[in-house]
């Protein structure tokens, strides 16, 4: 059997945005790569409570869909799957991302100056 270095990767990631989400959380540290727009600072956030409701929810599911995607491509072989079952985890995890990146744009014009 081959290690998926990919879905460890993607594993990997997941748990550090998990790791993220929690610091947003419990000390309000918000992790710029992750969740704002690179062209933006921290401090031009204008509403840090609000800023940390809006993007806790978002970024713990986007953190539990990742792992699951990365635990789904390290299991998956020890499963009969078909093509569809790929295609459905591939464009759930796409659809994931596209929606996250859709709410950090929004996060940005709410509460950045």
């Amino acid at each position: 059997m081959e290690i998926d270095f990919f879905s460890i990767f993607v594993l990997l990631a997941g748990v550090y945005i998990l790791y993220a989400a929690i610091l947003l959380k419990t000390q309000k540290k918000i992790t710029k790569s992750i969740m704002m727009n690179q062209n933006r600072d921290v401090k031009q956030i204008k509403d840090k409570e609000g800023f940390v409701r809006f993007m806790f929810v978002r970024t713990m599911v986007v953190a539990v869909v990742t792992i699951a995607a990365g635990l789904w491509g390290l299991i998956e072989p020890f499963f009969v799957t078909t093509w569809v079952t790929d295609v459905v985890v591939v464009v759930a995890f796409t659809l994931m991302i596209v929606y996250y990146l859709i709410s950090i744009r929004k996060a940005d014009k709410e509460f950045c100056r």
